[in-house]
């Protein structure tokens, strides 16, 4: 007898299987795909058995989908050319939001990457910073109905059901992190965003059992659409996000959204599901879009993005805002108490041509860049951010610690936070 699967999603290396959920249907769970290549509308059914092994697959029958915390298409819906689709979803957006032209696309792909997303190995974040009543609610409304399977989520929550909603569904994590900074749950939050962007890294925990611990690991991968207050501590984290600062409104758009939202996105859901079925197979990562002149993981962030883009003035485009995007970060970076502590670090190694110790770091920082008592850093706090950046201070004999570094791990160091060129 086969043996049986329960899943909302199986591919099997020929064919991609999609749950979804109409409760005009009965059952109202079933699956769509196509048989063969060549089919141009899915089959619907309630059950699928796997060409490779024989397996039986069956919908995931859940109360998540049916109260709509994962929202599902209800069809595989014909979109037409994936010209007219793209259309269709800028059209939606321009409804709904007001967000500039270049952001408009990026954003327009990346619902579009959302739906291929498991086609690569390292996907960037799409994130909004603003202040209350700027907009962010109304983006995460308005963009993560229409990705692949959203999972709404709220600063009020714990992080516990993240790591089992994502992993149970592996769809789109939609989150508002504002409140989870000064709350017991951001640690958290930030560990499955730092594991989420790249496959084959599980989140572990430990799960109490009926009578013991157990060591849990919780597959995090897949896109997310965050919006946040304020720019993430962590300074990996935030390289892995394409940011977007919401502006004032100055056009007119609905206050609240209108009974048909919910129609409208449900119609896109089901358009896009199709498109995910006719190209999933096709979606390749281009390394040859990679922009020569900015930082590695700008190129790493976007290249995903930039591969399912057909239209070459939209490349064009956002590889320009690429470029941009990089000034922007270097200069930002410039102005970081860990930027000006390798500054200091640098003209110490090159004006005395020794490894000097945090104790000598700390004082030529304190004159040069700070202007009161309560700007100046102490040697321990020093040594923390040089380990936060990855310089490990080393002890000498004499007791104090110091900093040794190559010629070669300078320049990297340089380049790290100064751009391409060693001058600062």
């Amino acid at each position: 007898m086969a043996e049986e699967k329960i899943c909302t999603c199986y591919k099997d290396g020929v064919t991609l299987v999609e749950e979804i959920y109409n409760p005009a249907l009965d059952p109202p769970f079933q699956f769509a795909y196509f048989l063969k290549p060549t089919d141009t509308l899915p089959f619907i059914d309630p059950t699928y058995r796997s060409i490779e092994n024989g397996e039986v697959i069956r919908p995931l029958i859940d109360e998540n989908i049916r109260k709509g915390i994962v929202s599902l298409p209800t069809m595989a819906e014909e979109y037409g050319t994936e010209e007219e689709l793209v259309k269709e979803i800028e059209n939606f957006l321009d409804k709904y939001l007001e967000i500039d032209e270049i952001f408009k696309k990026i954003t327009t792909y990346y619902i579009f990457l959302t739906w291929c997303y498991d086609r690569f190995d390292v996907l960037p974040y799409l994130r909004v910073i603003g202040e209350p009543g700027s907009g962010k609610t109304r983006f995460l409304q308005t963009v993560g109905s229409i990705c692949y399977k959203p999972i709404f989520a709220s600063g009020a929550i714990t992080a516990a059901p993240i790591y089992r909603l994502i992993e149970t569904y592996g769809g789109t994590l939609i989150l508002d992190e504002a409140d989870f900074k000064h709350s017991n749950g951001y640690e958290e939050i930030v560990k499955i965003l730092n594991c989420g962007y790249i496959r084959g890294i599980p989140v572990l925990r430990c799960e109490k059992n009926k009578d013991d611990f157990s060591v849990t690991g919780y597959d995090c991968f897949g896109p997310k659409i965050i919006a946040t207050r304020s720019y993430f501590d962590d300074i990996a984290l935030e390289s892995r996000c394409i940011t977007y600062h919401i502006k004032c409104r100055r056009r007119n758009i609905p206050l609240h959204l209108p009974p048909e939202f919910k129609e409208e996105t449900q119609t896109l859901r089901n358009k896009l599901l199709l498109w995910r079925l006719r190209n999933f197979h096709t979606v390749k990562l281009k390394e040859d879009l990679m922009v020569p002149c900015v930082q590695d993981r700008i190129n790493q962030i976007f290249l995903p993005l930039l591969s399912i883009i057909k239209d070459p003035e939209v490349i064009d485009d956002i590889q320009m805002f690429m470029v941009q995007y990089d000034k922007e970060l270097l200069t930002s970076k410039k102005m970081s108490t860990e930027a000006e502590l390798v500054m200091v670090l640098c003209e110490c190694l090159e004006v005395r041509n020794t490894n000097p110790t945090v104790k000598e770091i700390a004082e030529r920082y304190n004159n040069k860049f700070a202007s009161s008592e309560k700007e100046k850093l102490t040697a321990k706090k020093v040594g923390h951010i040089l380990r936060k950046i990855g310089l490990q201070p080393k002890q000498r004999s004499d007791g104090y610690f110091a900093v040794i570094l190559n010629e070669e791990e300078m320049e990297e160091l340089k380049m790290r936070y100064y751009g391409r060129t060693s001058d600062f």
